[in-house]
C-alpha cells in the first residue's frame, strides 16, 4: 500500500512486483485541454483520449509510444454537454457523453478509428464509464445521475448494458438496477 500525504512522493520499493520505465509524454491537444481517459486501439496503433476541457474525442498516432502524434480531434458538443469516458474494441470507439443539463440522459457514440461517426445511443444520466464486454457485443456504461445542487432533479443511479445487434447499426437497451445505488 503507498501512504501518500500529498506532499512528500512516496519512496521507490526496493524490489517492486513490476518495473516500469517511463518512455515518453504527450503534451495535449495544439488547442489545450486536458487528458483524462485514454483506450488504444491494437490495430490502428491509435490512442484514444478525453478531451474534457475542449469536449473533444482527440485521436493520437500511437504507432511510436515515445512519441505520440495529434492526429485529429472530434468535436463531442453535438452529442452532449461533455465527454467522460472512451474505450475501444476491434476498431470501434465508443465514448460517454452526458446530457446538457443535470435532467438530460446522456448517449454513448461510436466512431470508427478515424473519428468517423457510426451511431448513437441514449444511455442514462450523466454516463461517467463506458466498456465494452470481452466479447465487443455490448457496451456497458455507469450512470451516476448525480442530482441537481439544489435536489429539484435526482436521476436514477444504474449501470446500462446495450447490445450491439451488429457491429455498425442497431442495438438493445437492458437496465439493471445496482443493488447499492
Amino acid at each position: 500500500m503507498i501512504g501518500d500525504n500529498d506532499i512528500e512522493a512516496p519512496a521507490a520499493q526496493s524490489d517492486p512486483f513490476i518495473q516500469l520505465r517511463h518512455l515518453g509524454s504527450y503534451p495535449g491537444n495544439p488547442a489545450g485541454g486536458s487528458a483524462e481517459i485514454s483506450a488504444y486501439d491494437a490495430g490502428s496503433k491509435r490512442l484514444f483520449v478525453t478531451n474534457i476541457t475542449q469536449n473533444t474525442l482527440d485521436i493520437l498516432d500511437f504507432s511510436n509510444p515515445v512519441a505520440a502524434v495529434h492526429l485529429s480531434s472530434v468535436d463531442m458538443t453535438p452529442y452532449g454537454g461533455g465527454i467522460n469516458s472512451v474505450d475501444v474494441h476491434d476498431g470501434i470507439v465508443a465514448a460517454a457523453v452526458q446530457g446538457q443539463t443535470t435532467g438530460d440522459e446522456g448517449e454513448v457514440v461510436f466512431f470508427d478509428v478515424n473519428g468517423v461517426f457510426i451511431n448513437s445511443v441514449t444511455v442514462g444520466h450523466l454516463p461517467d464509464m463506458v466498456v465494452f464486454n470481452h466479447a465487443g457485443t455490448q457496451a456497458i456504461t455507469a450512470n451516476e445521475g448525480e442530482p441537481s445542487s439544489d435536489y429539484l432533479i435526482d436521476p436514477e443511479r444504474h449501470d446500462q448494458r446495450d447490445r450491439l445487434a451488429t457491429r455498425r447499426r442497431g442495438h438493445q437497451r437492458q437496465r439493471r438496477r445496482h443493488p447499492d445505488l
